[in-house]
């Protein structure tokens, strides 16, 4: 189910008849201008994420077949939603967003981090180079993290109240 609920969100970033699409296309601007992007970073911001979410969709999937790639995409597709999740909850509280929307994402982010550990804990042995690839990829995560708060704390607090005195056309 919530494969499905990811499918959904992610095609409403892509696709433009989606229904979805309209609300985050207003959403995503000033979501960019918050970490630091800029206002016309939310464009970018929003395919990005969109294209994020579809791979994981994709990895959520790889339980189903054989190898250490396999097993790693598996554990690596829960823990990739639950960084994007994590990160929409600090966005739309930052913004101020209704609480319901701020929910949905931890509710996305817990569900995701359960099907992480999970996922992890289900594979009898993990052999050297699967784990190799998880300490990679969550080393990664982490640096963009960091990368992203220091965005915002650099440029992200005052890009946002600017773009929030900037009367909407």
């Amino acid at each position: 189910v919530i494969s499905v609920l990811l499918l959904f969100a992610a095609t409403g970033k892509l696709i433009p008849g989606h229904p979805l699409n309209p609300e985050m296309k207003d959403a995503f601007p000033p979501w960019a201008a918050l970490w630091g992007l800029g206002s016309a970073g939310g464009t970018c911001m929003r395919l990005v994420v969109g294209l994020l979410e579809v791979c994981t969709f994709g990895m959520l999937h790889c339980m189903w077949f054989k190898g250490d790639t396999f097993v790693v995409l598996s554990a690596v597709g829960p823990a990739l939603a639950a960084f994007v999740a994590s990160g929409a909850v600090v966005t739309h509280l930052l913004c101020g967003d209704t609480l319901d929307k701020a929910g949905f994402a931890a509710m996305v982010c817990f569900i995701m981090s359960d099907q992480f550990v999970l996922r992890y804990l289900s594979v009898d042995e993990w052999s050297p180079q699967a784990m190799e690839q998880l300490k990679i990829i969550a080393a990664s995560c982490v640096s963009i993290g960091v990368i992203f708060l220091i965005l915002w704390v650099v440029r992200g607090k005052a890009a946002y109240a600017a773009y929030q005195r900037v009367p909407s056309s």
